[in-house]
């Protein structure tokens, strides 16, 4: 259930001052999930300049995107390795350690000339944001639950966008004053710094002692967490299929300008914080029955951008899609954090936080493969609303037979 009550025996923690956490703690939070955001939009409009500046570098064309994308490949590789730090070592002073890499990492490119090193530190920037990802997003877990837990989540889908539309533009403007200049918007993490300084408090944990035998109920659920990383990969394809290639779905709707493009897919993430808010507004319900319609969006959105409609229905369509992810990332965040007790949340989301930005990865490689027996990227995306259409259905099964499980039971006994 996306918005279950905390397991047996949790509670919600009271910090120092004897109060429970409220929105001051969830907005520093929301700000701790929405660097990632910042770390990549924040350089999409620069990648020319990027190409201009280091053309004469072997093996450019390869390693210049990598500027943008190998933090988003951190994220996925060391996520369960920060789930254990989250766990083990504290979520307050795992983001704290994190959030001042961050700062680090990410305006270290303004002195540095060489690409290697720049690399390095976005190498090192995509760990940070692992951190602070899963530490944050587990802290969340640990301070709120059920309702004020799906409100939240929601909030924090709903501010995406909005964030992401402001860092673009600045990002743009500072990249044109300046090549290295979107670097100097990092600096925007030392108020999120100040923030988990001031706000944030490490929840009381149950501690063992080394050597006493954990009873089987209380050890780290393995196939809770197999599961969790398997659904959060699947749902993660559709979501990054297109979330990431809303260049090449307008291109493939008639536009060549970059501003056109950048306009038309801001207008169309109207549709993300309209999905996000219908999930917070709903009725908390089983993840299956979310997700049937969160497919069931991609399915309608994807297939029908696939026949290459006129512009301003392709926008409305692409809107369709972003409402489904609006949905998505909620649904399946809050469908994991209840999934884990407490002393195991952080690794936990580390899985979650794992899975789904490695999904990121691999939907590009689905595409491009798809691209090989496809005549435009819009049909490629046509074959992944297909397959979105066949999970819904599915889902749908399993929704039915929930249903009627109860009535069968009933039936039985009489």
């Amino acid at each position: 259930d996306a918005g279950s009550s905390p397991p047996p025996g949790e509670s919600p923690p009271v910090g120092p001052n004897g109060r429970a956490p409220g929105a001051a703690q969830a907005l520093v939070l929301i700000g701790l999930n929405a660097m990632p955001i910042l770390a990549n939009a924040s350089l999409v409009p620069s990648l020319p300049n990027f190409f201009k500046h280091f053309a004469g570098v072997p093996g450019a064309t390869f390693w210049v995107p990598m500027i943008i994308t190998l933090p988003t490949l951190c994220i996925g590789l060391f996520s369960a390795f920060a789930g254990m730090l989250a766990d083990r070592w504290g979520r307050r002073r795992l983001i704290l350690t994190a959030v001042t890499c961050f700062v680090i990492c990410g305006m270290a490119p303004l002195l540095f000339e060489e690409l290697h090193w720049i690399l390095v530190a976005r190498a090192g920037l995509g760990i940070a944001e692992a951190c602070t990802l899963t530490a944050g997003n587990a802290l969340m877990g640990d301070y709120f639950s059920g309702e004020t837990r799906r409100k939240w989540l929601s909030y924090e889908t709903i501010l995406g966008p909005i964030i992401g539309s402001v860092v673009l533009v600045t990002g743009g403007y500072l990249g044109t004053i300046w090549w290295r200049g979107p670097f100097l918007l990092y600096a925007i993490g030392l108020i999120v710094l100040a923030g988990a300084v001031l706000l944030l408090w490490e929840p009381p944990r149950k501690r063992r002692d080394v050597a006493q035998v954990v009873p089987a109920d209380r050890r780290f659920p393995w196939g809770t967490a197999a599961l969790v990383s398997v659904g959060t990969l699947i749902a993660a394809m559709p979501f990054f299929s297109q979330n990431i290639q809303h260049g090449r779905i307008f291109a493939g709707l008639g536009l060549t300008s970059s501003f056109e493009i950048s306009l038309y897919a801001t207008i169309a993430s109207i549709g993300t914080v309209l999905g996000a808010y219908t999930f917070r507004i709903l009725p908390a319900r089983r993840i299956e029955q979310s997700l049937v319609l969160v497919f069931g969006l991609f399915a309608l959105s994807f297939i029908s951008l696939s026949f290459k409609p006129p512009l301003v229905l392709g926008t409305m369509l692409d809107a369709v899609g972003q409402f489904a992810g609006g949905m998505c990332y909620p649904a399946v965040l809050a469908w994991a954090l209840s999934r884990f007790p407490q002393e195991y949340r952080g690794r936990g989301v580390g899985v979650w936080s794992g899975s789904f930005y490695v999904g990121a990865f691999v939907s590009g490689l689905v595409i491009s493969t798809i691209g090989q027996y496809t005549d435009s990227f819009l049909g490629s995306i046509g074959v992944v609303g297909y397959a979105c259409a066949g999970i819904a259905v599915v889902l749908l099964g399993v929704n039915l037979r929930a249903a009627l499980a109860p009535a069968q039971s009933k039936a039985a006994v009489g």
